[in-house]
C-alpha cells in the first residue's frame, strides 16, 4: 500500500511536468511575436507596417494584442487558448504566404515564415497530449 501511494505524487509530478513543459514551449514563440510587434510599434508606431496593404498592416499589428490575450488563455482556460494561438499562428503563416508572393512578388524562403510552419506543425502534433494532461 505504500508503494501505491508514493507513485501517485510521481505520476502528478511527471503528468504536471510534462503539461508546464509543452505550455512553455507553446508560450514562448508567441511572447516572441509579442515582444517583436509592440517593438516595431514603438519605432514606428501605430500600423507600423506600411509596405503592406492596410488590412495586412492591420491584422499583422493586431497581434501585439491577440497573441498575449492567447497567452493569458493558454494558461487559465487551455483548450481556448489552444485554439485560439493555433488559429493565430495558422492565420498568420497564410497571411505571409500571402503577403510574400502576391503582394511583395518574392519567394517564400523567408527563414522566419519556415520556423513558424514548424512551430505551427509541433502545435497541432502536442495539442492532444497538452489538452490530455491534468
Amino acid at each position: 500500500m505504500n508503494a501505491a501511494r508514493e507513485e501517485l505524487p510521481a505520476n502528478a509530478f511527471e503528468a504536471n511536468f510534462w503539461r508546464y513543459f509543452l505550455m512553455f514551449i507553446w508560450t514562448v514563440p508567441m511572447i516572441a511575436g509579442t515582444i517583436t510587434r509592440w517593438a516595431d510599434i514603438a519605432a514606428m508606431g501605430w500600423l507600423p507596417y506600411t509596405a503592406a496593404p492596410d488590412w495586412i498592416n492591420a491584422v499583422w499589428t493586431s497581434l501585439a494584442i491577440l497573441n498575449p490575450l492567447s497567452i493569458l488563455l493558454l494558461w487559465l482556460k487551455r483548450p481556448v487558448g489552444a485554439a485560439m494561438m493555433i488559429a493565430i499562428v495558422a492565420a498568420s503563416a497564410a497571411l505571409s504566404i500571402y503577403t510574400i508572393e502576391e503582394v511583395f512578388r518574392v519567394s517564400l524562403r523567408e527563414v522566419w515564415l519556415l520556423l513558424q510552419i514548424v512551430y505551427l506543425a509541433g502545435m497541432v502534433l502536442t495539442l492532444r497530449w497538452l489538452l490530455r494532461l491534468t
